[in-house]
């Protein structure tokens, strides 16, 4: 009975081993249950459980690594990007990094940007846009008469210079003063009697300013005077120009040595400078030195032997009493002193301070 029982154990486990391995082709053979009976042994029987739990792992072979696997499974899993803009796994990602793969920042502007090398020089010019300072006679017209209106220019500026002298000479302030504080003492009789004070104070005022136009007028005549018959035929009109400007200009007028009024009597040549002014903005910064060298070296260019303002000079005359004319005396004797020290750069008894 026992047997029989064992047999048929056999029999169904054969039979159960032959049907998978035709399934998987590994044998083609159809062994009957008698004949196969006979090759099985335990071994054959667990190799055959193992084929039909799907075949035979590394993992059966390996102590371990059936569990790495599947942790190296897990960890493929989370790590995978989903379409979500939430990273898959919120426990191991911190909330601060949530929508960082889906909205980086933008681009620094520097990193497209280029730069020259550190050794190449600018395409732009600083000093492109300033315009040329030259220096030259005038042969033209257009450039003689803007001579001829920069010099008439100067002249009617001193009038203005005579005007601030008549105002605040300390003389005619304290008359003004005076009659200013007799006329208060004749009106005032009670406080009702402030409206009229000021009102003649303001007629005082204005009839004092009449005077003042009036007593500096002759300079607006005499810079009229200023104009082609002024400027002779031989004269040299040095101008300095800036850009399209004329900016300074120095006449000069020329002279035989030993004549008068330029006699025929022979003689070396001898400049006088009938008019040297410059510009009111750009005074102060060498240009009319400038012009006195030009015209000494003009003069020494031609033969001549010296060079020196002219008595009857563009600003020569005096419109008001010598008493205020303080002033203008000292500008004459700045221009003298000027035109000495290019006299004696030019002829090399300039002293280096």
């Amino acid at each position: 009975m026992v047997s029989r029982q064992a047999a048929a154990s056999l029999s169904s486990a054969a039979t159960t081993h032959t049907h998978h391995l035709n399934e998987d082709g590994s044998s083609g053979s159809n062994l009957t249950p008698l004949g196969w009976a006979g090759r099985v042994n335990a071994a054959d029987l667990k190799r055959a459980q193992q084929l039909q739990d799907g075949g035979t792992g590394v993992g059966d072979r390996i102590p371990g690594f059936r569990t790495s696997a599947a942790f190296f499974s897990s960890l493929r899993s989370n790590l995978a990007l989903s379409s979500s803009p939430l990273p898959p796994s919120p426990m191991s990602t911190p909330p601060s990094m949530w929508g960082s793969a889906s909205s980086l920042p933008p681009p620094s502007p520097l990193a497209h940007a280029t730069f020259p090398p550190a050794n190449e020089p600018p395409d732009n010019d600083p000093l492109a846009s300033i315009p040329e300072l030259t220096t030259y006679a005038a042969t033209s017209e257009e450039d003689r008469l803007a001579a001829l209106k920069l010099i008439a220019d100067a002249v009617a500026q001193q009038r203005q210079v005579a005007g601030r002298i008549l105002v605040f000479n300390p003389i005619n302030l304290a008359i003004y003063g005076a009659v200013l504080a007799a006329v208060a003492q004749f009106l005032y009789k009670d406080s009702g009697d402030t409206a009229k004070i000021i009102t003649t104070y303001a007629g005082i005022t204005m009839a004092a300013l009449v005077i003042v136009r009036w007593a500096t007028s002759g300079y607006i005549l005499m810079a009229e005077e200023v104009g082609w018959d002024w400027l002779g035929k031989d004269d040299t009109a040095l101008v300095t120009k800036f850009g399209d400007d004329i900016i300074g200009v120095c006449v000069l007028g020329w002279v035989k040595s030993g004549s008068i009024n330029g006699g025929r009597k022979r003689g070396k040549v001898k400049g006088e400078i009938k008019a040297w002014t410059v510009g009111l903005k750009y005074r102060g910064k060498g240009v009319g030195t400038a012009l006195l060298e030009e015209a000494v070296a003009l003069v020494q260019s031609r033969g001549g032997d010296s060079v020196e303002f002219a008595e009857d000079h563009a600003y020569s005359k005096r419109v008001l009493n010598k008493f205020y004319n303080g002033k203008f005396d000292r500008r004459e004797q700045r221009a003298q002193k000027a035109l000495r020290e290019v006299l004696d750069a030019s002829s090399g008894r300039g002293k280096k301070r």
